[in-house]
């Protein structure tokens, strides 16, 4: 078996950006992870290498996308109000324009 120099088997499968990927889908996965995580276990439970982890892929390539664990989530919570912001707005209008309803 042929042995790479970090010690995995050529034919293991390793961690880190799938080949073909891109680094906007390698991004996604890091930021889909991170709500993921702390939406489960909250912000100061949800480590690096646990959101790493549900990534699939080594804490090391996080840090080549955010310098810490503040960034990352900034940049989820940014990625889901561009989201979400809009459809809220959508609501309110709809909600605003509707017409009153009798009670009975």
């Amino acid at each position: 078996m042929v042995m790479s120099k970090g010690g995995a088997s050529a034919g293991s499968s390793l961690l880190g950006r799938p080949v073909g990927a891109n680094s906007e889908e390698t991004r996604k996965r890091i930021l889909d992870a991170t709500m993921r995580c702390v939406a489960e276990v909250g912000y100061s439970r949800a480590t690096i290498r646990e959101i790493a982890r549900a990534a699939h892929m080594i804490s090391g390539i996080l840090y080549h996308y955010f310098p810490n664990k503040a960034e990352l989530v900034k940049a989820t919570f940014d990625g889901v109000a561009t989201i979400a912001m809009p459809r809220l707005a959508q609501a309110a209008e709809r909600t605003s324009t509707a017409p009153p309803t009798r009670s009975s």
